[in-house]
């Protein structure tokens, strides 16, 4: 089995709170995830053309019914991330859920996969 992504991806339903979610994370959640045995951490907020109907035409990169922010990260091997999961992810989700829980309106979903091929340009 190849490396493994894992993706959370975050539903928040106002940009400051967008802003305020994706700051917490490059100020030491990222940072976290690397130290529990993930070989890459990134964030990436997606772009939204200007004046797109329906898709926060204002620029925000917002969806109808909020913004999505995706924290992306691998590891080396299902071991790896399965030791995370059991030893690392309990803490720092808590933490997560405290700050940026459903009591604030936000939504989490998580996927799980073995990347089969990567390839890079110039």
């Amino acid at each position: 089995m190849g490396e493994i992504a894992y993706s959370v991806t975050a539903t928040v339903p106002t940009p400051a709170m967008a802003a305020e979610y994706v700051e917490w994370l490059i100020q030491g959640y990222l940072d976290e995830v690397l130290a529990g045995g993930a070989l890459t951490a990134e964030v990436i907020r997606p772009l939204v053309a200007e004046g797109k109907s329906g898709t926060g035409g204002d620029g925000s990169g917002g969806l109808a019914d909020g913004m999505t922010i995706e924290t992306r990260y691998t590891f080396a091997t299902l071991s790896d991330f399965r030791s995370y999961e059991q030893h690392h992810a309990p803490q720092l989700r808590a933490e997560g859920l405290k700050k940026f829980g459903p009591q604030r309106g936000i939504r989490f979903e998580r996927r799980l996969g073995e990347i089969v091929n990567r390839r890079s340009g110039n």
